[in-house]
């Protein structure tokens, strides 16, 4: 089974869920490379792997959609997304 954590941002408060959200799925046993740190409100979209987990910087600015949209834009693929 493929699963795949996603979380969504925005880049002015990411820096406040991301040192809270992503260790504690970590601790939990996700793997990081399950994780997707989708963070909204950027000119252009930008992929880098921060600590092993999939840091999705988009031009989306759509609030808890902004991953959603990003996942079918780009067609990621996975067997289940958690939101």
């Amino acid at each position: 089974m493929d699963l795949k954590i996603c979380i969504t941002s925005h880049h002015s408060f990411a820096h406040q869920t991301y040192p809270v959200v992503v260790p504690s799925l970590i601790a939990s046993g996700i793997k990081p490379s399950d994780i997707y740190f989708i963070e909204g409100g950027y000119d252009q979209r930008n992929i880098e792997i921060r600590d092993g987990v999939n840091h999705v910087r988009t031009n989306h600015n759509s609030i808890e959609y902004t991953s959603l949209i990003d996942i079918v834009e780009h067609s990621m693929q996975a067997d289940y997304w958690v939101m």
